[in-house]
């Protein structure tokens, strides 16, 4: 029983925590805390540092540097002659017989060959009258302009003969003014005068008034004698004679200075009045100067119309595009065609004919007799047949800008199928240019580009292509001597790309380049 605990024992108690346990608890916790919320700090900075600390690129990788990437063979751009040659889709056109038509309607007036005639191409067979009744609606508008052209005229005149008036009437109107306003500064210094004198002749009788009293006085005192007091009175008398002289020419004077002011209020509305009539004559001026302007360009353009009209209106010779002999004349002289209508069937044997449209640039430089060679797309593995330039004809007087070439084949060995196409190339002179081998140029988009080097960097260039030279291609413009492109290009290349270059080989030159 003494070994069983006794409750009231504090020993055998459980022990509680004592400040001591406390502190060291709370200070752990604190520690940990620290530690979790600075650590993602810390992660933060790191991060920060690597992404601010320089990168080192490598010398390798900067252009000029040194060359890395894709191997290219080169070549250089180098000058020499070379021909400028056109190259044109054809279609050939029959052979047997062709029907010779105008390029625009109108009268048949003369036709110059007859049946069974031989014929050279360019050679005119018929002439047309063009039919159009432009010219006589052009003429009657023209004629209605000029006539109020002449109106205009007459009314212009008018208008300058009513300004030249009211400038003259207004500068008599500034004349008037001014004698208006001398008449009244010379009334006004009448009316100062007269003044003058009544002040005068008022002190004239006022001096003679108080000799007469004092003459008056001494008369009354027996000092002087009646007749000097009799001569005073007398001048007194003609002194009271000027004051009424004077105070009535200064009522006439008054009179004259307000005529004057009213001459001078009359001369300004003259002159105002002269002044609008003088701005109404100009505006009236200026408003029929307009009129003219706009009825003479009016005028003008039905002239310049009626003048192109009549340009159509010349006869228009109908000329045969090839060589043959006349078959058939279709039609006589006075009928009324349109361009679908034949005028004659011309036979052309056994040559064959192309045919293609070219712009007006090209027609510059392609000229009747000039060589061509041509290909067909039925014979595409047959050699190349040469040919001449036949006759190259106009476009139509208000048509299109296209004209056509007729082509004549000279040594097809068989009739060509009508209708196929043909690709043909006609030279038409020497050009400077810059060569290189035919595998540098390659098709794009934009047309032929090639692939230029410049301190080890890429880029593509569109260049104009004149022609061929055997395994060459001449360059007009791109280049410039001394270029370094790119030979046998790969589809790997990107525009701005580094590359490493050495000297192309002869298998090189020969392959064509795929497209940009």
């Amino acid at each position: 029983m003494e070994n069983e605990p006794n409750e009231h024992d504090e020993s055998s108690k459980p022990s509680e925590p004592n400040d001591s346990n406390v502190k060291v608890y709370a200070d752990r916790r604190s520690r940990l805390m620290v530690v979790f919320y600075t650590i993602p700090f810390l992660l933060l900075g790191v991060a920060l540092l690597i992404l601010m600390e320089p990168k080192q690129i490598s010398r390798e990788s900067e252009p000029g540097a040194g060359p890395v990437g894709v191997v290219v063979e080169v070549t250089f751009a180098t000058p020499g002659p070379a021909f400028n040659t056109i190259t044109k889709d054809a279609i050939i056109v029959p052979t047997t017989d062709a029907n010779i038509m105008p390029q625009q309607a109108g009268w048949l007036r003369k036709i110059s060959v007859r049946q069974g005639q031989p014929i050279k191409a360019g050679q005119a067979i018929a002439v047309l009258e063009p039919a159009d009744d432009y010219v006589a609606r052009a003429d009657v508008a023209m004629q209605s302009a000029a006539a109020d052209v002449r109106e205009d005229r007459i009314s212009v005149s008018n208008a300058r003969d009513n300004v030249r008036e009211n400038t003259t009437a207004v500068a008599a109107a500034k004349k008037g003014i001014e004698d208006a306003k001398a008449m009244l500064n010379s009334a006004r210094s009448g009316e100062q005068a007269v003044r003058t004198r009544i002040q005068t002749a008022d002190q004239k009788l006022k001096d003679q008034t108080a000799v007469v009293e004092r003459l008056q006085a001494l008369v009354n005192q027996g000092a002087a004698s009646t007749n000097e007091l009799r001569q005073a009175q007398n001048a007194q008398n003609d002194a009271v004679t000027l004051l009424d002289q004077a105070n009535i020419a200064l009522d006439a004077a008054k009179n004259q200075v307000v005529a004057a002011a009213e001459g001078v209020d009359h001369a300004q509305d003259v002159l105002d009045r002269s002044k609008d009539d003088l701005k109404s004559a100009q505006r009236a001026l200026v408003m029929a100067q307009r009129k003219m302007v706009v009825d003479q360009a009016v005028m003008g353009r039905f002239r310049s119309q009626m003048q192109i009209a009549k340009r159509r209106l010349k006869p228009v010779p109908v000329v045969t595009p090839v060589d043959g002999t006349v078959e058939n004349l279709i039609l006589t002289t006075g009928a009324l065609i349109t361009p679908a209508t034949p005028i004659a069937q011309i036979k052309r044997g056994g040559i064959s004919f192309a045919e293609f449209d070219a712009t007006v640039d090209e027609c510059t430089l392609i000229k009747q007799g000039m060589a061509c060679s041509i290909k067909t797309e039925d014979q595409p593995h047959s050699k190349q047949m040469t040919g001449r330039v036949a006759s190259v004809v106009p476009p139509p007087v208000g048509g299109g800008k296209m004209s056509q070439v007729f082509l004549e084949i000279k040594d097809s060995a068989k009739a060509l199928k009508p209708g196929s196409g043909a690709i043909v190339k006609i030279t038409t002179g020497r050009v400077n240019a810059l060569l290189v081998p035919k595998s540098c140029v390659m098709p794009s988009s934009k047309g032929p580009a090639v692939w230029l080097v410049t301190n080890n960097i890429c880029r593509a260039r569109q260049v104009k292509v004149a022609g061929e030279e055997k395994d060459m291609i001449a360059i007009v413009d791109g280049l410039k001597s001394g270029d370094m492109v790119v030979v046998r290009t790969s589809k790997q290349l990107r525009d701005g790309m580094v590359v490493q270059t050495r000297p192309a080989s002869a298998t090189s030159l020969d392959e064509p380049a795929p497209g940009l």
